[in-house]
């Protein structure tokens, strides 16, 4: 996702200190961030907590997903591909 600043996505700093139930709000059930600028530079991203918990799920599922590659192609150390292992085990897969 690219930072595309817009009056609607932005705060800045003082608006934050001032008012944070109201930067709160302005994310509570939405799946877009919101972006706080200290003078005109981005500084941080408010989400959704609910958003906040998918997105850290999806991140997790892809860096196991990666893990799981990286030891299927790399048998000398313990890994085996799914099809070598139910082909072991004389198990047939899902997908068949």
């Amino acid at each position: 996702m690219m930072l595309i600043p817009t009056t609607l996505n932005t705060k800045n700093i003082t608006d934050f200190r001032q008012n944070p139930d109201s930067i709160l709000e302005a994310v509570q059930n939405k799946s877009e961030p919101l972006y706080l600028f200290r003078g005109s530079v981005p500084k941080a991203v408010v989400l959704d907590i609910e958003e906040y918990i998918r997105l850290r799920e999806y991140l997790e599922d892809f860096q196991d997903s990666l893990t799981a590659l990286e030891i299927e192609n790399n048998p000398e150390q313990g890994g085996i591909a799914l099809r070598d292992f139910l082909k072991k085990y004389q198990l047939k897969s899902s997908k068949s």
